[in-house]
C-alpha cells in the first residue's frame, strides 16, 4: 500500500534537482530505466531528498533483467516524494525543461530534438504536436 509523504515538497525537488522532470517523463512513458535514473537518485540524495528507498535505488545497477523491480522501486519513490505523474502535466513541463536546458546552453538543439524523438517513440504522442509545441515555446509564442 503506497502512501504519499507530506514531508517532501515537489516544487523544492524540481528547483533543486531540475532533471526530475526528465526522469518523470521517461518513467511515465515507460522508457527503460538506465544510469540516468541512478544519477538522478544520487542527485536527489545530494540535495537532501533522502530516505531509505532513495538510497536503495541509488545503489542499483540497471539491466534488462531488473527492469520490473526498478519500475516498482521508482513508483514507490514517486509516491513517497509527492511527485505528480499526470501525463499531460509531465509532458508539458518536460518540454519546457528541454527548452530551458537549451536556452542555458546545457543541451544543444540536436540533443533536444533527440529527446523529443525518444519521447515520441515511447509516448505515441503526435510528432507534429511535439514539434509545434517546441517551436512555439522556442519563439516564445506561448507563456511558460
Amino acid at each position: 500500500d503506497l502512501r504519499t509523504s507530506t514531508f517532501y515538497n515537489p516544487t523544492a525537488i524540481l528547483n533543486k534537482v531540475p532533471n526530475t522532470l526528465e526522469i518523470l517523463a521517461m518513467t511515465v512513458f515507460d522508457m527503460e530505466i538506465d544510469e540516468k535514473w541512478i544519477t538522478w537518485s544520487k542527485n536527489m540524495i545530494k540535495a537532501d531528498f533522502v530516505n531509505k528507498n532513495m538510497q536503495d535505488f541509488a545503489s542499483q545497477i540497471p539491466c534488462i533483467d531488473n527492469q520490473k523491480d526498478l519500475r516498482k522501486r521508482m513508483d514507490i519513490l514517486i509516491c513517497e516524494f509527492n511527485l505528480d505523474i499526470n501525463k499531460e502535466y509531465i509532458l508539458l513541463n518536460y518540454l519546457r525543461f528541454l527548452l530551458f536546458e537549451n536556452y542555458h546552453k546545457r543541451r544543444t538543439v540536436l540533443e533536444v530534438i533527440q529527446c523529443l524523438s525518444q519521447l515520441y517513440i515511447h509516448s505515441k504522442i503526435s510528432l507534429h504536436f511535439l514539434h509545434l509545441f517546441f517551436l512555439l515555446q522556442l519563439y516564445n509564442l506561448t507563456p511558460l
